[in-house]
């Protein structure tokens, strides 16, 4: 314990100040932490280290998921080209444009579908709910840990090399779907043009997560229940994008 003297140009009185003592990690019993060591990342960060990352980096799961599909795979991703910022030659009419699918589809330079990362997450996110936890489910916990490595997540499926895809040919590896949908503005119904792979179509991705807050076990029966029960890519509503877990393959020990 440190004293402090009365100073009389203050009037303040002597005060009992606490040693300074060293940082002291609670998992280690009383012992100093070996954090007396300074390290910084290429940014200029300080990097700490502790007796407890081995314990932490322990818990991390990484594994590899193949799925195939059981239904259709629909694609209409709203990004730039469905607004471009430069006019474009017009095609087709308010609600009825054929071409819409080329400005909302995730396909690579070499024609290649994707499915772009969130895309895996929110669905993973949205069929865990549907794995139960006491009176609730896990999916605040799966939002929480969840990482999907991966992007883009390619499909094993290309366009066509001689022309665009056919119009409504489920028989077709790659084809155009054509439904009506509703506008939930105007209550008026559009015709949607999106792009889809038929059911038979595979993809993979690395998720990592930390077991101590989802177990493993709970990991497969969320990916269970999101294939079985929400699916992936567009129109999950109406049943589409609805896969198998082909593998569940865990990469480190």
């Amino acid at each position: 314990m440190i004293r402090k003297k009365h100073d009389d140009k203050t009037g303040q009185h002597d005060v009992a100040l606490p040693e300074m003592r060293p940082y002291m990690d609670a998992q280690d019993d009383g012992a100093a932490s070996p954090m007396s060591e300074v390290q910084t990342d290429e940014v200029g960060y300080a990097v700490f280290k502790s007796g407890s990352e081995k314990t932490k980096a322990g818990n991390i799961v990484t594994a590899r998921v193949q799925i195939v599909g059981t239904r259709p795979l629909l694609q209409h991703s709203f990004g730039p080209d469905a607004l471009p910022l430069e006019g474009r030659e017009k095609t087709g009419i308010a609600g009825n444009d054929p071409e819409e699918w080329k400005r909302t589809r995730l396909v690579t330079k070499s024609g290649q579908l994707y499915l772009r990362s969130d895309y895996v997450f929110a669905s993973i996110r949205d069929g865990a709910k549907y794995t139960k936890k006491g009176k609730g489910s896990i999916q605040s916990l799966v939002s929480a840990t969840l990482q999907v490595i991966d992007s883009p997540v390619l499909v094993d499926r290309f366009l066509p090399k001689d022309g665009d895809p056919p119009m409504n040919d489920p028989t077709a590896p790659v084809y155009i779907d054509v439904c009506g949908v509703r506008n939930p503005s105007t209550k008026a119904r559009n015709v949607r043009y999106r792009l889809a792979a038929a059911p038979g179509w595979r993809c993979g991705f690395t998720l990592l997560w930390d077991r101590t807050i989802v177990s493993r076990e709970q990991m497969r029966a969320v990916l269970h229940d999101t294939g079985t029960l929400c699916g992936i890519g567009d129109g999950r509503a109406i049943g589409n994008g609805r896969f198998a877990v082909e593998s569940f393959q865990q990469l480190n020990a």
